[in-house]
């Protein structure tokens, strides 16, 4: 055999195995979704620390939360995850964060202060593979699945939120 014709074969080969296993196209989108979203959570984040720093530490009050901070953000888009559907604000914010001293927190890492959400209400919305992102009140964000926060409002971490379980299929 010639060098041509193994570099044939192990061409034909690499076709018929793109052919038999091909590659999900949908996860690169998913991940481009999921990232954009902890980046908005982030982003509000941020505008949290700037609200409560012009407010004398305080956090602003629940149902006014979004209109307090949009000033503090580039665009109110960011208040919607790329997977929520054409909703106005696709986060929830702790209510229980109303109005209380973002200093006198005693572990704001493990505090959630937004999180993907279905329009209107405080469930979480798992838009992201079995998970959804959530922002903490000392202005850090990230992927939680399920389980992850099923756990947490067990150990009561995340009290005041209701748990809502993740779509099926």
């Amino acid at each position: 055999m010639t060098v041509v014709e193994i570099v044939v074969i192990v061409l034909i080969v690499l076709v018929l195995a793109a052919i038999l296993f091909p590659l999900p196209r949908g996860h690169p989108r998913r991940s481009a979704g999921r990232a954009m979203c902890g980046s908005n959570l982030l982003s509000i984040g941020a505008a949290l620390a700037t609200y409560a720093a012009d407010h004398e530490d305080l956090c602003p009050p629940s149902p006014a939360w979004a209109a307090a901070l949009r000033p503090r953000l580039r665009s109110s888009g960011q208040f919607v995850c790329p997977k929520a559907k054409q909703v106005p604000v696709g986060y929830a914010y702790g209510s229980y964060l109303a109005c209380c001293r973002l200093g006198e927190l005693k572990q704001p890492g493990t505090v959630l202060a937004f999180w993907d959400a279905e329009p209107g209400v405080q469930t979480f919305a798992f838009r992201h593979v079995d998970g959804l992102n959530v922002g903490y009140a000392d202005g850090h964000a990230g992927w939680r699945s399920a389980e992850e926060l099923h756990r947490a409002l067990l150990e009561g971490y995340a009290s005041g939120i209701t748990l809502s379980p993740p779509p099926s299929g």
